[in-house]
């Protein structure tokens, strides 16, 4: 277990390509519940915290301003 090797603090960054919320996603089809359930789960017994970002809530976009748009 990673989280036993060090008593320093520690951070995890980057993309992880999961939703906590279905609100994380706008377009095409939903998000399955079960994976964003799992995912926080995982959060949760891994004792991570989200930081929270401020501005716009997607970071990523494809087609943006047609009819199939996808926001992350």
């Amino acid at each position: 277990n990673l989280s036993h090797s060090s008593n320093l603090p520690w951070c995890i960054l980057g993309y992880f390509n999961d939703f906590l919320s279905p609100d994380e996603k706008y377009g095409s089809r939903d998000h399955p519940n079960w994976l964003i359930l799992g995912f926080g789960e995982t959060i949760i017994d891994s004792g991570l915290h989200d930081l929270l970002m401020e501005g716009y809530k997607f970071t990523y976009s494809k087609s943006k301003g047609k009819h199939n748009a996808i926001e992350e």
